[in-house]
């Protein structure tokens, strides 16, 4: 396994870090607002995750490509695809 494939999936490792700290905060916003609307930000964001990454994955594959970083768009979409496995076998769970 080359050392930029293991790259590539740390660079999306800490894409997912930064979105779920996104989700985090505006749930917490949402809690200036009555009700639980900020466990349905948490909830629908977790849940989600399949559906959010994607919003970063394609624009960081298009980016990588152009700079002809085959290595590190196999990492970027090996990580992608076990975030999206592991998100179907939460999806399946509940």
């Amino acid at each position: 396994m080359s050392v930029d494939i293991i790259k590539g999936s740390l660079l999306l490792l800490l894409l997912h870090a930064i979105a779920a700290i996104i989700i985090f905060v505006i749930g917490l916003v949402a809690l200036i607002f009555p009700g639980y609307v900020f466990i349905q930000v948490w909830y629908l964001g977790a849940k989600g995750l399949l559906f959010w990454q994607l919003l970063y994955v394609i624009p960081l594959v298009r980016w990588l490509n152009h700079r002809h970083e085959s290595s590190l768009v196999q990492g970027v979409v090996l990580c992608a695809g076990v975030t999206a496995l592991i998100n179907i076998i939460v999806w399946l769970r509940t």
